[in-house]
């Protein structure tokens, strides 16, 4: 089997910016802390890596209920701003072409992401 395997954000939706916003207002939400917001700092660039960096030595309560919280007011936040605009989640221009145009060549397209199942899932 041909695999041909795509990120999501940045890469099939136009999405980077809006994910980074509601992720980073869901952190804050949760965690009154201050933190690199812009991301690039952070050693992993998955939504639980970067999220346990943040708590790592900054917060007593158990990263478990951190991350359950913060992930559900990130897919809150994020539901929101796609149902205020759609446009932020549209596809990069191209990139159902390619998906199609992979099928047709033989390959299986993919997609592999750092996001949770569920914003990844609404993207």
């Amino acid at each position: 089997m041909k695999v041909l395997v795509f990120d999501i954000d940045g890469t099939l939706t136009d999405t980077a910016a809006v994910d980074g916003e509601c992720f980073a207002e869901a952190v804050r939400a949760v965690l009154p802390i201050t933190f690199d917001d812009s991301f690039v700092e952070f050693a992993e660039h998955t939504d639980a890596a970067i999220l346990r960096e943040i708590h790592a030595g900054r917060c007593e309560e158990p990263f478990d209920r951190i991350s359950d919280r913060v992930h559900s007011r990130f897919l809150e936040a994020l539901g929101a701003a796609f149902g205020r605009d759609p446009r932020a989640c549209r596809p990069i221009p191209g990139a159902q072409t390619v998906f199609q145009a992979a099928r047709v060549a033989g390959w299986t397209p993919a997609v592999a992401t750092g996001a949770w199942r569920e914003s990844a899932q609404l993207k």
